[in-house]
């Protein structure tokens, strides 16, 4: 009844440094997709401290899944 996502981060310099460049993107279509099928509760998993991220980077991120709508948001 949850599906959570990887989401790491919402920055492209960051994403890029871990092999991640096209996430945001896919993010975006993912979340959309989820909720159209009708998964009741989906979790967005958002990274601190990742190459070329800064502190405005991560809160950047954070808001990004809070405006797609995620229903929880864990930070590693």
């Amino acid at each position: 009844t949850r599906i959570s996502m990887g989401v790491q981060s919402a920055n492209a310099a960051a994403l890029a440094a871990v092999n991640r460049g096209a996430q945001i993107s896919q993010t975006e279509n993912a979340v959309r997709n989820i909720r159209n099928i009708g998964y009741p509760r989906v979790n967005a998993d958002i990274i601190f401290g990742l190459p070329n991220q800064s502190v405005p980077d991560w809160k950047n991120s954070l808001q990004h899944v809070i405006d797609l709508g995620f229903d929880s948001i864990t930070t590693y």
